[in-house]
């Protein structure tokens, strides 16, 4: 699996180390943060060369950032090799049917998670769109599981 990370803030930070920890031989990461400093936080061979280059990889593509920077990456999606299978969105308020239109991505989760995570005592909630192919599924909440406690909500609004 084909993992990238966009956004390196502290909710960022913390998904990057649990999946650093959790990457097998047949996957691989890549990070970006438009603050240098951030981006050499996590170790130059999980650094992507610009957000280009992030979602060309991005087979699964997390998204930490804030959701007013979100809207202005509609073209950069767009000009991408091909569009995400699954986006993890962890911005509040923009909706997963937004998302989808936003980026392209075939599938969408949206997730409240909290800073416990870098703690292992995570509690998330996730929402998901329809078309998100199960084995997805299974890894987002394997992964949040993994750093504490995760459940899906049935209603994005509630």
């Amino acid at each position: 699996m084909k993992i990238s990370i966009l956004g390196l803030g502290n909710m960022g930070q913390a998904i990057f180390k649990g999946l650093e920890s959790q990457l097998d031989s047949q996957s691989s990461l890549l990070a970006f943060d438009r603050h240098y400093q951030t981006l050499q936080g996590v170790g130059e061979k999980y650094q992507a060369k610009g957000l280009k280059d992030l979602l060309d990889h991005a087979e699964v593509l997390f998204v930490c950032i804030k959701p007013q920077d979100f809207c202005v990456l509609k073209d950069e999606f767009k000009s991408s090799s091909g569009p995400v299978s699954l986006l993890v969105s962890v911005m509040a308020g923009i909706s997963v049917t937004a998302l989808q239109t936003l980026s392209g991505a075939k599938g969408v989760i949206r997730c409240m998670p909290n800073l416990g995570l870098a703690f292992d005592k995570g509690a998330t909630a996730f929402f998901k769109s329809e078309n998100v192919e199960s084995h997805y599924v299974h890894f987002i909440s394997y992964f949040f599981s993994s750093l504490g406690f995760c459940f899906e909500v049935r209603e994005e609004e509630k």
